[in-house]
């Protein structure tokens, strides 16, 4: 590469991390169209960069037009496969449109990547409850659990319990609905 393709890729990766920064400041804002003109422009400057996929993904989320996002979670993975965070996304997008093995699927490679991933970690449970696989559903609420860094535990124990009943292990199911009315 010559010196003045370097310095033009220089700056087209300068002007994507301004249009970016902007971008994050609109969808912050509520302005989410305004978001995803910016981080288009940003991809065009510079479609080497997993995070731009993620932030436009997040505005297709958040526009509730889950292909597009899971497409450009999928494409910040390609680039980036050891991103607990991208996996997490992708399964996240699965468990909206209910497909629930795929979903499983991401969240359990998200909690291999980062084991404390408090929330993959419920997700997963959460996917594996909706797969009927109750057995690998406690076991990621048994590890949610001992994590212990979930505000609010009571969906934990309800869903740990309904797995627990359905595995005909009444009295675990029964200290755990208990542990809801604390």
């Amino acid at each position: 590469m010559t010196k003045n393709n370097t310095t033009k890729k220089t700056n087209a990766v300068e002007e994507a991390k301004k249009f970016a920064v902007c971008g994050r400041k609109k969808q912050e804002a509520g302005n989410l169209e305004g978001a995803l003109k910016d981080y288009n422009s940003a991809i065009a400057l510079d479609c080497s960069n997993d995070e731009l996929y993620l932030m436009r993904g997040q505005v297709y989320q958040a526009q509730e037009e889950l292909g597009k996002a899971l497409k450009d979670y999928k494409k910040a993975l390609s680039m980036n496969p050891k991103c607990a965070h991208y996996y997490y996304n992708c399964g996240f997008i699965r468990y909206e449109q209910q497909e629930w093995d795929d979903a499983r699927e991401y969240f359990a490679k998200a909690a291999e990547l980062e084991p404390d991933h408090v929330f993959a970690q419920f997700m997963c449970g959460q996917a594996c409850l909706h797969s009927l696989d109750l057995e690998k559903a406690v076991e990621c609420f048994n590890i949610t659990e001992r994590l212990g860094t979930l505000d609010d535990p009571f969906n934990l124990y309800l869903s740990r319990a309904s797995a627990l009943l359905d595995l005909d292990r009444y009295e675990e199911a029964r200290k755990d609905l208990e542990k809801t009315l604390t």
